[in-house]
């Protein structure tokens, strides 16, 4: 009887022991997970106040290499003479033909040195050039030249921005500009200075470039910060109901125009800090005034925000401020309707894609219509953006204080847990040696 009592005891110590080991480990691991949810809220609030979605650099990655004409033709070529050389004239229109536009973008758009070109004429012979200029609707001639057996092609009489008079071979003898108002942009390797005139009053001896055919261009817009609200009033808002493709946007010039404004505005932090200080924020009362009368909001700085539902970045053509891409976004914020808005920015630009609601500052340009998948018709604003940041979580006043105090009473009461099985213990402990004294009273 004794045994079975004594065999008792001894496993209700060790079921005493056994639970004050769970109450010592449960409350250390939640004073530990009470510290770590405490430096995770830290964390994130200094993120959240840092974070900045900036510009992010366009990357081109040369996928070919061009292949140049061959040096020994070219160097028969007399500089001198008043004819074209047959074999050089043909090698430069096989290597023409082949000159890739994105090829000249790598080189860093080289231009021809008319200053001093005539002396340097050997040296430059063989060289592809990106040229942009004037031409007018009759300065060109096609003819066969008899030089590269017989082919067809058109010889456009073209002026550079400064001035300089070339003529510029289409190997392909197209004589037409698609969407040309008279500024041009052409890719072509340099091969002689020729002494024929082609062109009643001009000079004789002029440099020829063979090439694809000419494309229409821009010329060069000066850098601006402020847009030119005379130049936008002439933007025409898309009436409900029609229906456009928006890649149009990227050759639109009014866009460009803004993209102008945006892109030299974003690369001065105190001129970007000055000009969205105090912007319109887009909420439904502006909109609705939006809607109602857009020409008296267009070119002015809109604070709006919103979830990215699309973003990407495409390669351009030419444009007036000589941009490689233009990046576009739809977003979306329930908050101030079911429409999309659309926005646009030169170069790359990063929207904030999959990081939540974002806030962005950036010149309202127009209406945009356009029809959703389900045939609804809708028009949604158009903006130029120069940043984008994370927006700020909104919390009640002393939302942090409530948060550290409820981390605080956690911390405490787990160290009062520690408290009471340190005490249980002892309890159990002195109760233990009254009961093996009165043990040892019984048998003695």
């Amino acid at each position: 009887m004794r045994k079975e009592r004594k065999e008792r005891l001894k496993l209700l110590t060790m079921e005493a022991e056994m639970k004050e080991k769970r109450r010592l480990k449960l409350s250390v691991m939640g004073i530990i997970v009470c510290g770590v949810l405490i430096a995770t809220v830290q964390w994130k609030a200094h993120q959240a106040e840092k974070g900045t979605i900036d510009h992010q650099p366009s990357v081109t990655e040369i996928g070919a290499i061009m292949t140049e004409p061959d040096a020994e033709i070219l160097a028969r070529i007399d500089h001198d003479s008043n004819t074209l050389e047959v074999d050089a004239f043909d090698e430069i229109t096989a290597a023409g033909r082949a000159l890739g536009s994105s090829w000249l973008y790598i080189l860093g758009e080289p231009a021809f040195p008319f200053e001093d070109g005539q002396e340097r004429a050997a040296e430059l012979t063989g060289k592809p050039f990106r040229l942009r200029g004037h031409i007018g609707p009759k300065e060109f001639i096609k003819r066969t030249t008899g030089a590269n057996r017989g082919d067809d092609q058109t010889w456009w009489l073209m002026r550079s921005d400064e001035g300089h008079l070339f003529y510029y071979i289409d190997v392909t003898g197209e004589a037409e500009i698609p969407n040309a108002t008279g500024y041009v942009m052409a890719d072509g390797f340099f091969l002689k200075y020729y002494a024929e005139s082609l062109f009643e009053g001009f000079p004789d001896r002029l440099p020829v470039f063979l090439g694809n055919p000419i494309r229409a261009s821009f010329k060069l817009e000066d850098p601006i910060t402020q847009p030119d609200l005379g130049f936008l009033n002439e933007v025409r808002d898309h009436p409900l109901g029609t229906h456009n493709d928006a890649l149009e946007l990227n050759a639109d010039p009014y866009m460009w125009h803004l993209a102008n404004v945006a892109k030299n505005v974003s690369l001065d932090p105190e001129l970007l800090a000055e000009v969205t200080k105090d912007p319109l924020v887009l909420d439904e009362t502006t909109i609705e005034q939006l809607v109602q009368t857009p020409d008296i909001f267009r070119g002015r700085m809109f604070q709006l925000g919103g979830l990215v539902r699309e973003s990407s970045t495409v390669k351009v053509g030419e444009n007036p401020i000589r941009e490689r891409d233009i990046s576009s976004a739809w977003i979306r914020n329930d908050l101030v309707g079911d429409f999309l808005t659309h926005l646009k920015a030169p170069g790359t630009f990063h929207f904030g894609a999959n990081e939540g609601p974002i806030i962005y500052h950036g010149y309202f340009l127009m209406l945009w219509a356009y029809e959703t998948g389900k045939g609804q018709k809708m028009r949604s604003p158009v903006f130029v953006v120069v940043d984008a940041k994370p927006q700020e979580k909104v919390t009640p006043p002393f939302a942090g204080q409530a948060v550290m105090g409820f981390m605080a009473l956690a911390i405490a009461l787990g160290l009062f847990l520690v408290h009471l099985a340190r005490k249980d213990k002892m309890a159990n402990a002195a109760q233990m040696e009254k009961l093996q004294a009165r043990r040892d009273a019984r048998r003695s």
